[in-house]
């Protein structure tokens, strides 16, 4: 008992000279539950800026959201078949024509084979067209990306992940190039790319228990001294769970183990409210995943923001695909104030601690700061809970949504 109480209180010193700008997340002791840890999601991540979108959710590379405090992503996982242009355009007309730069009909314009690519639309099979015309140019190689999330992993060996990957690798299709590939071979690529990127050697696969059923709670995730120790410091989920059901490393959203606020394509989601709309809300669930994310990602000061906001001082109402376009100020929508009230307003309503906070725009505003803050009284009103437990003449604090069993 001595040893663990001296355990317990090192790990209270060693947090109090914590320093945010140098030390990251590293701070969070070993005893701290996964799912009781509060990481920052970086919303789209690869749709950046410094990437060379046009139409971006991010701003700085990878290695800039992590510098500016996240410590996980949520991705789109597609195939593309590298064509030029031109041809694409071509491939996505419906009349059967032949494509005017190599004389050939449109299905066999390319015959190189595709690549597992970062794109950015609700269609798998459409060989990345949307994202094309928004990067105006082909998509990131996934590769790339996830070898860079891998190094970071590596030279921050302290540090704990998690990756949503939002999988449209089984939408298979002639224009993408995949219309003869298996199930086994989506899932065959898709574990390659983790393997050569060196992701997969830090992922830890959850245990069944970890997913509630219908006749009980799911258990609490590992510690995070556990992740350290085994050097599985990464959770990757994936959307198809298809992908995850014989995958060592992979674990599906679908029956996950936490909750969930607004999805982003929910467009009625309003991010000023200080109430959340819960997508997914069960007591058995043990993390809450909360979605901080405006409908249309649009900075108030960026040229497309100020286009769109042009239109509207002149009676307009622009709009994509029947989605209207709004702006954001970004300095307020991540500010210190609006994350700890998103934050309060989604335990309260999902009666659970918040376990991942989605946001745009990670280097815009003070949400590391208000995640720290979470944390930082999180492990305060831990250590208490545990040192009282103690001594059995002090009485145990009540639980409640930031003191969960």
């Amino acid at each position: 008992m001595g040893g663990k109480i001296y355990v317990l209180l090192a790990s209270i010193f060693v947090f109090a000279g914590w320093n945010a700008d140098m030390e990251g997340y590293s701070y969070i002791p070993d005893w701290m539950p996964m799912c009781d840890v509060l990481l920052i999601i970086a919303h789209n991540s690869p749709q950046s800026k410094a990437y060379g979108w046009r139409y971006y959710q991010q701003l700085g590379t990878l290695t800039d959201q992590w510098n500016a405090g996240m410590r996980g992503a949520k991705i789109n996982l597609h195939w593309y078949k590298p064509i030029k242009k031109v041809t694409q355009l071509v491939l996505e007309r419906n009349e059967p024509r032949t494509c005017k730069l190599c004389k050939k009909r449109k299905k066999w314009c390319s015959k190189k084979t595709p690549y597992i690519a970062l794109g950015h639309e609700p269609d798998g099979t459409t060989n990345c067209y949307l994202s094309v015309l928004q990067k105006s140019g082909p998509p990131m190689s996934a590769l790339r990306y996830l070898s860079e999330f891998a190094q970071l992993l590596a030279d921050n060996p302290q540090e704990v992940a998690v990756l949503i990957l939002e999988d449209y690798l089984g939408c298979k299709s002639v224009r993408n190039g995949t219309h003869n590939y298996t199930p086994e071979d989506t899932a065959h690529a898709l574990h390659e790319l983790l393997e050569i990127s060196g992701l997969a050697k830090y992922a830890l696969k959850l245990d069944p228990e970890h997913y509630p059923n219908p006749d009980r709670a799911a258990s609490v995730w590992p510690t995070v001294g556990y992740m350290r120790q085994t050097g599985k410091r990464l959770i990757i989920f994936t959307t198809d769970p298809a992908h995850a059901l014989h995958s060592p490393v992979l674990n599906p959203c679908v029956g996950s183990p936490f909750n969930t606020t607004a999805w982003v394509f929910n467009w009625q989601m309003d991010w000023q409210a200080r109430t959340c709309r819960m997508n997914i809300c069960s007591p058995l669930h043990r993390g809450l995943l909360v979605h901080s994310t405006p409908p249309t990602s649009i900075p108030h000061n960026s040229l497309f923001g100020k286009l769109v906001n042009w239109y509207k001082r002149r009676g307009a109402k622009p709009a994509i695909l029947g989605v209207p376009l709004e702006v954001t100020d970004y300095a307020q929508a991540n500010s210190f104030e609006h994350i700890m009230d998103r934050i309060a307003a989604a335990e309260k309503s999902a009666n659970t601690c918040a376990t991942l906070l989605s946001i745009d725009f990670v280097e815009i505003g003070q949400s590391a700061r208000a995640v720290h803050e979470i944390n930082k009284a999180r492990i305060a009103q831990r250590s208490e809970h545990i040192l009282n437990s103690f001594n059995p003449a002090v009485s145990r604090p009540a639980i409640t949504a930031m003191n969960p069993k």
